[in-house]
């Protein structure tokens, strides 16, 4: 009787351990998918960011001035940029823009008709 008692529970823990082992191994997987997703979603946002930088940073060295109000912005997206470890194109157009844009009052492209 004591023998059939323990073979039962050797193999109920046998039975319990490859469970817990194929529980692991899935979470293991879905944790790798996880992080899959996320590095794709890094990837596209720092895509969208360059765009998104590459167009406004030619256009205000275009015209040659800024408000302080999409300074603002623009900083925040660059510095989003630059955390996700954007590219050194950029860097070189916002060196460039820093250099030769005009920063002005949020109100002084409206009174001037500058667009």
């Amino acid at each position: 009787l004591l023998t059939a008692i323990s073979g039962g529970l050797t193999l109920h823990c046998k039975q319990l351990y490859s469970k817990a082992k194929e529980e692991r191994k899935k979470r293991e997987e879905e944790q790798a998918a996880e992080s899959a997703r996320q590095k794709i979603l890094e990837t596209a946002v720092c895509a969208m960011l360059h765009d998104r930088l590459l167009q406004s940073l030619l256009y205000f060295l275009r015209i040659k001035e800024i408000t302080s109000d999409e300074m603002d912005n623009m900083k925040v997206m660059y510095d989003a940029y630059k955390a996700l470890g954007g590219n050194g194109t950029i860097k070189l157009l916002w060196e460039r823009f820093e250099k030769y844009v005009r920063i002005v009052p949020p109100d002084y492209l409206e009174h001037n008709n500058v667009n």
